[in-house]
């Protein structure tokens, strides 16, 4: 069956524990800003938001890109060890388009009729 919405859901499985982990997180992810300007090198690989053992985040990158993924997962405990559960899925803003625009093309099939008429 095809997904509706495009995304994709794996495992990262470390030897660090639930804490360690989330601090090696937070060494490179960033807040998020509104926007950037300048092609500045100096900042971390991601930017976005982790709260608790939860994460939102993305690659930050110096061109445009809508169809860059977000990332969002969870940090779990795993005995002496720990997993990252992730999903990559694009922004609401471009699945919303992709609708809008799938039913604007089937609306204007629909409406042109049959062609052999």
């Amino acid at each position: 069956m095809i997904a509706l919405i495009p995304y994709q859901t794996f495992e990262i499985k470390t030897r660090l524990n639930p804490e360690a982990a989330r601090q090696k997180l937070q060494e490179i992810v960033e807040p998020r800003k509104l926007m950037r300007f300048g092609l500045s090198r100096n900042h971390n690989l991601f930017e976005g938001e982790i709260e608790g053992a939860a994460f939102k985040i993305s690659r930050i990158i110096h061109y445009r890109n809508s169809f860059l993924p977000i990332l969002v997962g969870q940090i779990q405990d795993d005995l002496d060890a720990s997993t990252l559960r992730i999903t990559a899925r694009p922004h609401w803003f471009i699945i919303l388009f992709w609708a809008f625009f799938a039913f604007a093309v089937t609306a204007g099939g629909l409406i042109a009729g049959d062609p052999s008429e």
